[in-house]
């Protein structure tokens, strides 16, 4: 039985720790949780941890995990959707090392909004990567990946769905392999990109006086639309400077 010190969040974190909590072979040592927030639309990891009567703690710092973790021990750090860079000396912990998964078939798009970025890029496909995680985003070797398609009239959300499905059924896979990670890793090739949040968020306005074609016009925004919850492309009103949110509904024929 592996012994697992999880940070869990958002939709994937739920289902992978779902699954882990079926396992006669996993043991979750600790959950790492964020607070539930008032508009919160995805399932609470917090809520299934309490349920279950997990070891869990809602994340402030990483000095209370450290505590929280003396004299334990730890197989694996596995990372599912976290939101910000775990620290070295965490990584550290754990006997085998951690693993993250990652929005993208890497070394493409790595850093925020990985599924975004593959749709306003144009791309016909992208999908999930299990991978050692290093000091530094995203860079580790690959243990595993799995492609998902990127249809014409998909939006973020689409996308986003079809990357946690396949990352719970990538996980499902490969657990059970788990000692031969190491083994089969292999070092990520090919041509890297790195996108920020602060890439995003500097981006999402589209300006009325750049002359652009239809087709990246359409990926942007439909990168950007994720309907019902948020659209973060934008347009600025000439007279006041207020923005004005744009959405995207396509319907394949």
């Amino acid at each position: 039985m592996k012994k697992i010190l999880l940070y869990a969040n958002h939709e994937n974190g739920y289902n992978i720790t779902k699954h882990l909590i079926n396992r006669k072979d996993a043991n979750i040592v600790l959950l790492v949780v964020l607070s539930d927030t008032k508009n919160q639309w995805w399932k609470s990891v917090k809520q299934l941890a309490h349920k279950n009567k997990l070891n869990y703690l809602v994340y402030k710092n990483e000095d209370q995990i450290v505590k929280k973790l003396k004299n334990q021990k730890v197989d694996i750090l596995i990372s599912a959707n976290w939101r910000s860079k775990i620290s070295d000396e965490l990584l550290a912990i754990p006997k085998i090392g951690a693993v993250n998964f990652h929005n993208s078939l890497l070394p493409k798009y790595r850093g925020a909004y990985a599924n975004a970025w593959a749709i306003e890029k144009g791309e016909k496909e992208t999908g999930t990567t299990l991978h050692w995680m290093t000091k530094n985003f995203d860079d580790g070797k690959i243990i595993a990946q799995k492609k998902v398609p990127i249809y014409p009239a998909d939006t973020a959300r689409e996308v986003w769905e079809r990357i946690n499905q396949a990352s719970l059924d990538l996980f499902k896979k490969y657990w059970p392999k788990i000692n031969s990670w190491k083994r089969i890793s292999k070092k990520q090739s090919g041509r890297s990109s790195y996108f920020s949040k602060k890439d995003y968020s500097t981006s999402n306005e589209i300006k009325l006086n750049r002359k652009v074609t239809a087709i990246k016009l359409i990926n942007k925004i439909r990168a950007r639309t994720f309907s019902p919850y948020y659209q973060d492309s934008y347009i600025k009103d000439p007279k006041t400077g207020k923005k004005i949110f744009l959405s995207v509904n396509l319907k394949q024929e």
